[in-house]
């Protein structure tokens, strides 16, 4: 198990506080100019509405990584990427939620009602190797994860086992088809429970653009679309 030191760290309200601040402050100067590519996030963040299905224009003139999260139940939402923080994606949520992805997998949350607060030994995780390309990747992991708020804290220990579905065409909400590789990861947890999670990978660079995931019961399923890639996985070849 990795030290607690080692776990991702995701943003706080003091970060967000001042984001929003500066934000502020623009719009009160009457600055028409883009401010930043963090506050011009925020100014998402601040002003999207749930269940928003964005028009190719508003992709557009966002400067930013989008993507769509469905979390369990609730609707869909539209999320920005504010910071990329040495692999760790921190995504910001019309209701200040955040989300931290990690080569694809959801490792942490802040603001939900029951947040996950770490995912150990993510430098095993399968999916750091598939998104980087790798040819003779391990496809077994085992991983400890956090999910809950103040006292009310589970920990649920899981085995993780991929397998490669194939290729595939997969037709996101504002793209062409694309070429994609497929890969099912099935959990098994130390009590018995198992589910299974779903990637799906574009061919050439490896990102994750689709999923379908959870790392813990205790967490929903969540689906993630890709609208508009971060520009740092189309150059490295590689979904963080």
């Amino acid at each position: 198990m990795q030290n607690k030191t080692n776990r991702p760290a995701i943003v706080n309200k003091q970060s967000f506080a001042l984001i929003t601040a500066a934000l502020v402050s623009a719009l009160i100067s009457g600055c028409g100019t883009r401010i930043d590519a963090i506050q011009d996030t925020a100014t998402y963040a601040l002003f999207g509405r749930p269940d928003l299905t964005l028009t190719a224009e508003q992709i557009d003139e966002r400067r930013f990584p989008l993507q769509y999260v469905t979390l369990g139940q609730q609707p869909r939402v539209a999320l920005g990427l504010a910071f990329n923080d040495k692999g760790l994606y921190k995504w910001l949520s019309q209701s200040q939620e955040v989300l931290v992805t990690h080569h694809g997998r959801i490792v942490q949350t802040q603001g939900l009602k029951n947040d996950l607060a770490w995912v150990d030994n993510l430098a095993a995780d399968p999916l750091v190797c598939l998104t980087k390309g790798g040819s003779h990747c391990q496809l077994n992991w085992r991983t400890t994860a956090q999910v809950g708020n103040g006292l009310d804290m589970a920990e649920t220990t899981i085995q993780s086992r991929f397998e490669q579905q194939g290729q595939q065409t997969l037709n996101l909400t504002h793209t062409d088809p694309m070429q994609v590789i497929h890969w099912r990861e099935t959990i098994t947890t130390a009590a018995g429970e198992q589910w299974v999670n779903h990637y799906w990978l574009e061919k050439e660079t490896r990102r994750v653009v689709k999923s379908e995931q959870t790392i813990s019961p205790a967490f929903p399923l969540t689906v993630t679309e890709e609208i508009k890639p971060y520009s740092g996985d189309l150059n490295s070849g590689g979904s963080q």
